[in-house]
Parts: structure tokens; sequence; C-alpha cells
């Protein structure tokens, strides 16, 4: 890809202060990477940068990728210096971005360009995006979901739009299913998104239930099945089809417990280690997802987490989905899900959900809420509510 914008026509962002059009785009980058030289940031250095949605984070980070250096993808909470960075002296890498990758542990995983454009190639063509696309990001650009669509709207020369609201004439736009299970509460949000071509919804399950009343609205909605460790999807899922289609350039294998190993162009070059890369992968070249899952013919089912998996009275329940279901209730700020042990069921749910501090109800106020979405056996059991702060 030519990381050179000056002759790509029409804007690049939209900001809620102003517009920035490619070829501007292209004059700020390269006034940017001669102020990191002359800080002393070289190719190869890792480079802290503030990743918070504004026209100077991308014009920092791109800057750092022309120049060959890694940017270090810092949440907003930082204060946002650009700092040089010795622990790793990796050359190709364009990104680090903190990730529990697949055990829950916190790591920082590498990603190269090629990995970015592979996958920014795929879904563009996938997903329909083009020159003439307007992308509504509102995903946090410390995860895979922000950056991935960076790269998506660059190869296509699309314009990417940051707003707080849905913004006219969205074409694509990516949420997660709590972002979608509020919308459907509203109608005149629901009005406003049968204009959108595609709905991309990732990070995290979204109940089928959800999905079916989404697409009855006519709601272009395509769930998407991804990891920082591919660099975003590796499988979508079309409106009206049964499960995920695996995207080409990708490979999905299923062990004999049903766990979920994956190869490809857009893998990743490795988790952090010193000043190095590690990258745990199989005799074949499979990564483990430490996902599980199901074939049926050619569309693959998602079902959870190696070891999340709860059995109540022979009901395979996976907390992800309730734990979706419970992020979408009114005044809800986080929920976390587990089985506990019944001499009935073998197992039941038992939920612990964090509210905001002004919220008003009872456990069975969010249990009512939730059998508009679930079946009756994932209903929490137990229900405990933390009010926040």
């Amino acid at each position: 890809m030519d990381l050179h914008f000056a002759s790509y026509l029409g804007t690049a962002w939209e900001f809620p202060d102003g517009k920035v059009s490619y070829a501007e785009l292209d004059r700020r980058v390269t006034a940017k990477i001669a102020a990191l030289v002359a800080q002393g940031v070289k190719p190869g250095d890792s480079v802290d940068v503030c990743a918070v949605l504004n026209s100077e984070w991308i014009v920092t980070w791109l800057a750092l990728v022309k120049l060959g250096a890694v940017g270090v993808m810092r949440h907003p909470k930082d204060k946002g210096e650009v700092k040089e960075k010795d622990e790793v002296k990796q050359a190709g890498l364009i990104s680090m971005i903190r990730t529990s990758g697949t055990t829950g542990e916190p790591k920082w995983a590498g990603h190269d360009l090629s990995a970015y454009l592979e996958s920014a190639a795929v879904v563009n063509a996938a997903l329909g995006v083009s020159e003439q696309s307007r992308i509504w990001l509102n995903l946090p650009v410390t995860h895979i979901g922000g950056l991935a669509w960076v790269w998506r709207a660059l190869l296509a020369r699309a314009t990417v739009v940051v707003s707080d609201t849905l913004p006219p004439g969205t074409t694509h736009l990516s949420w997660v299913p709590t972002q979608l299970i509020r919308a459907l509460r509203d109608p005149a949000q629901i009005d406003a998104l049968r204009q959108v071509s595609v709905i991309y919804l990732g990070g995290g399950p979204v109940a089928e239930s959800v999905l079916q009343t989404a697409w009855s609205l006519g709601l272009a909605v395509w769930p998407t099945y991804g990891m920082t460790e591919m660099t975003s999807s590796i499988a979508i899922r079309r409106v009206g089809e049964p499960g995920f289609r695996v995207l080409p350039g990708r490979e999905v294998k299923l062990d004999a417990s049903g766990g979920i190993w994956v190869r490809g162009k857009s893998l990743f070059s490795g988790y952090v280690r010193g000043n190095g890369l590690v990258l745990p992968l199989d005799s074949e070249g499979f990564f483990e997802t430490r996902d599980v899952g199901a074939w049926a013919g050619d569309f693959l089912t998602i079902l959870g987490r190696c070891d999340d998996l709860m059995i109540r009275g022979g009901e395979n329940i996976w907390p992800s989905e309730i734990e979706a279901a419970l992020g979408a209730v009114s005044g809800v700020t986080a929920a976390k899900v587990w089985g506990v042990a019944d001499p009935e069921w073998g197992q039941v749910v038992h939920a612990r959900v964090w509210v905001a501090p002004e919220w008003v109800g009872d456990c069975a106020e969010i249990q009512q809420n939730l059998r508009g979405f679930l079946p009756g056996f994932k209903i929490p059991t137990f229900l405990d509510i933390i009010r926040d702060g």
C-alpha cells in the first residue's frame, strides 16, 4: 500500500471540530515525522501514543508507521506524551496492543503492516467498503476492533466519521452486542439504522434472539468472529445465514474437544517478551484461540470459551451470552456470570452486576428484562447487585 495520501481525493476523517482531507492528512503526517525524528525516534523504536479518537492520534500513528517505529497503544487515561520505549527493538511491527490473549493474562500483541492490510482487504471485499463509504467509528482504538477500521478506510480511501451519534449517510458501523440491544429499544434509532449498509457486530457473542429481532426489523447486522491475534475478523455471519463463514485467507480447524485453532496471513507477529516476540503455534502453524465451536456444513458456530461451559439439567450454557444480555440492561455497567453447583440441576447460573449510582431497581426487574432475550434456563438463579462508587 502506498502510504502517501496527497493524491487521494476526498475526506479522510470527520471529527466534531472539523474535517481532515487525505491531502491534509499527508501534510500533517510528514510534519509529524520531522518532529519525531527531532525527538530522537528511530526505526524499530517503540513509542507510547495516547490511543484516543482524534486527529493527533491518527497523525502520530501514521507518522510512526512511515518512520518504521512501533506505536504502543496506551489507554486515553494516560497523559498522552510521546515517549521512546526501549523494551522492544523489533523491525517490522507497527503496533503493540494490550490483550488478555487466550489465557486471561495481560500481554502485548505485536502486529506488522502486512497483517493489517491483509485483514483490511478481505473484510473490505466482504462488506463492500469503497471510496464512497462513510464509516462511523465509535470503538476504542486501544483494541483491534477500532484499529482495524483505520486500515480498512485507508485501503479503500473511505471516510471515517467520529461522532457520539449516528452520522448522516453512514454506510458502515461497528458495534458490540450491548450497543445493538440498546438501539433495539429506540424506534427512532431503528429507523436510522435501516439506512446503514452493514452493522458489523463483534467484541463478543450476541444472543440469537437479539440477532433475529434485528434482522426482522430490517437491520443489516453482520456478526463477526475475530480476535486480536488474527488482526480482527476470522469469520462473518451474513444476514439470514445460520452460522459464520470463514473469510478467505483464514483456515479454521477444530480439535477433538471442539477447540478452535486458526491460521492465515493476518496472524499477528507474536506476544512481546523482553526485547523480542513469542508466537505460540502448533506443528502445523495453527494458533489456539481457546474458544469452542462446531461445524454445520460450511458454517461455524461459536459455543464459548473452553473453560466457561455450564451445564444445567443437560442444557449447555455459555456465560458470555448472558453477560452480553446483562450489559444491555439500562443502568448496568458491568456483569460477570458463572455456574454454581445445584443438587437438582447440576449447575445453575449465578450473576453479579455492577450498576450506576443513580440506578433504581431490583433483581426481579433485571431477571424480567432478560426474559425478552434469553430462554428461561439461562436466566440467573442467583443475582448480586453492586452499586458503582
